[in-house]
């Protein structure tokens, strides 16, 4: 209390802060609530996983086999032969042709006019593989459930809508 020489007092009221606890609670909650609001209005697309995830542990070791044996059978075909035959991939020891894979995973493998075909033997097994060389080393795979049709007709190269390409090969 301030008393001056006249006798005039006048109460002061301490600053301790309890007025600027409500301004500073408002402004907290205003800055939360507009930036939760645009938060929300700037969402980013969800970008869905690779395709080649969904393979189980053994059709992914086929996967990256065939993608490491498409330059190795280029370099056997080098000299203008046409592509080795399965036999020839086989006595190579190459995978996914060979037995290091075969006893893992275990498929028919078919050569046609520019490719291989690989179709599951056993029942844990649900993909298919073809291997191109048109235009590179092109590694394709399809589920059985959606192609079964389709491997038994599959007689050339040219993969249709139900399989899906590994782009990194």
């Amino acid at each position: 209390m301030l008393v001056n020489s006249e006798g005039y007092s006048e109460r002061v009221t301490p600053d301790n802060g309890r007025k600027e606890t409500t301004g500073v609670f408002l402004a907290i909650v205003v800055i939360l609530l507009l930036g939760g609001f645009w938060g929300s209005q700037n969402q980013v697309d969800v970008t869905p996983p690779p395709k080649h995830l969904s393979l189980s542990v053994i059709e992914k070791a086929v996967l990256v086999a065939l993608i490491n044996a498409g330059d190795e059978i280029l370099f056997m075909a080098e000299n203008g032969d046409s592509l080795p035959q399965i036999d020839e991939l086989i006595a190579s020891d190459l995978p996914p042709f060979s037995s290091q894979i075969q006893d893992v995973a275990s498929y028919r493998w078919q050569q046609l006019k520019g490719c291989y075909l690989g179709i599951p033997e056993r029942a844990e097994s649900s993909a298919q593989f073809m291997l191109t060389f048109d235009g590179g080393i092109n590694v394709y795979w399809s589920s059985l459930v959606t192609a079964v049709e389709h491997t038994l007709e599959t007689k050339n190269c040219h993969p249709d809508a139900s399989w899906q390409v590994f782009n990194n090969a």
